[in-house]
This record gives C-alpha cells, sequence and structure tokens, in this order.
C-alpha cells in the first residue's frame, strides 16, 4: 500500500511505522525527542511536542476548507 502523505506524530520509530512508510510519496513527522529514527527519515520534520501543533494545524487547515 502507498500514500501521497504520512503523518507521523509523536511515536518513536518503531518498525510497523518505518516500514510502513518506505512507500509513502511525502512523510511529516512532529516528535519531541530530536534525535529519534523518524526525524532522521522524513521529509519534514518539526522536534516539537504534537499537543502544540495538532490544534493550530487543524484551525488553519479549517480555515482552507473555508
Amino acid at each position: 500500500m502507498s500514500t501521497d502523505l504520512y503523518l507521523a506524530f509523536a511515536f518513536y520509530g518503531a518498525s510497523q511505522h518505518l516500514i510502513g512508510i518506505a512507500y509513502a510519496k511525502v512523510v511529516a513527522a512532529i516528535n519531541s525527542e530530536p534525535d529519534d529514527t523518524i526525524l532522521r527519515r522524513c521529509d519534514f520534520g518539526l522536534v516539537e511536542d504534537w499537543k502544540n501543533v495538532v490544534g493550530p494545524l487543524d484551525e488553519e487547515l479549517g480555515k482552507q476548507q473555508g
């Protein structure tokens, strides 16, 4: 299975996720641990607590949808 976008929020390099992202076109990750594996394997990474990002992201996406 492949996907256009894989969003990874606050998981710590679990092997099943790393295998799952192999076929994703774009991988975006948010993780508070700067040395975590997912941040080395993603296309776009943010070192932050996911709780500080998801609310504002959801709000902005809601504006984009009209």
